[in-house]
C-alpha cells in the first residue's frame, strides 16, 4: 500500500464515522482515535506536529487533551 492509498483509507474511515456522530451526539468523540489519525496523516504528509495541534484534534477540552497526550 502506498502513501496515497493509506491517506484515502484514513479519509474513508473518517467519513464513515461522521454519520454515526450525527446520530449519536452524546457518544464519546474518541480522542485517541482522532490523535492517531492526525498523526498518521501528518507523518505521511511530512508535517510537523505540536502538542497544541494534537490537543485541538482530540475533541475534548484542552486540559483533558494535554493529560491524554502526556
Amino acid at each position: 500500500m502506498n502513501e496515497y492509498e493509506i491517506l484515502r483509507t484514513i479519509e474513508f474511515l473518517e467519513q464513515t464515522r461522521e454519520p454515526f456522530r450525527g446520530l449519536m451526539p452524546m457518544a464519546d468523540d474518541e480522542p485517541v482515535w482522532n490523535i492517531t489519525m492526525f498523526l498518521m496523516k501528518s507523518e505521511i504528509r511530512g508535517q510537523l506536529v505540536t502538542a497544541s495541534m494534537l490537543a485541538q484534534v482530540t475533541g475534548v477540552p484542552y486540559a483533558t487533551s494535554m493529560r491524554l497526550i502526556g
